[in-house]
């Protein structure tokens, strides 16, 4: 069984978040107005993952916000710098991520995105940061590894 999840993820986002398992950097989301991207990169229990936010729209984004929730704060740290409130039309911000595994975590931190355009427009998006890529494989010489085989 799944656990309900409190935050409402944005529908379809998955598919975009599916393909960066395994890939460290590419597309979290895109619309008609605005595109995410990531580019990550994770060493030992440290990770740092750069968010871009591109306005694909010649009218400004306004109120923008970017933040990010952690399910389980105990297991995992996650810092950031706010981003600009105005994100100009067809135009770019980056937003760096800081990454703190402390220990197992099964819920991925969840990215808030909300602005003006003529509407208010919200969006959250799980961000690619797995278990798994806090992990480093061994380099074992062909003796160890028949050895531990």
């Amino acid at each position: 069984s799944t656990t309900a999840r409190k935050t409402v993820l944005t529908h379809g986002a998955d598919k975009w978040l599916n393909r960066l398992v395994y890939n460290s950097e590419g597309i979290l989301f895109e619309d008609d107005q605005i595109q995410v991207g990531v580019k990550s990169e994770f060493h030992g229990h440290l990770g740092r993952i750069a968010i871009f936010f591109g306005n694909k729209i010649s009218v400004s984004l306004e109120s923008f916000t970017a933040t990010i929730n952690v399910e389980d704060t105990a297991a995992l740290a996650v810092t950031s710098k706010i981003p600009t409130s105005t994100l100009a039309g067809m135009s770019q911000i980056q937003q760096l991520v800081h990454v703190v595994c402390k220990n197992v975590f099964g819920a991925e931190p969840v990215l808030n995105i909300s602005y003006l355009a003529g509407s208010l427009q919200t969006l959250a998006l799980r961000l690619p940061v797995y278990l798994i890529k806090f992990l480093e494989p061994v380099q074992l010489g062909s003796s160890d590894f028949f050895e531990r085989w």
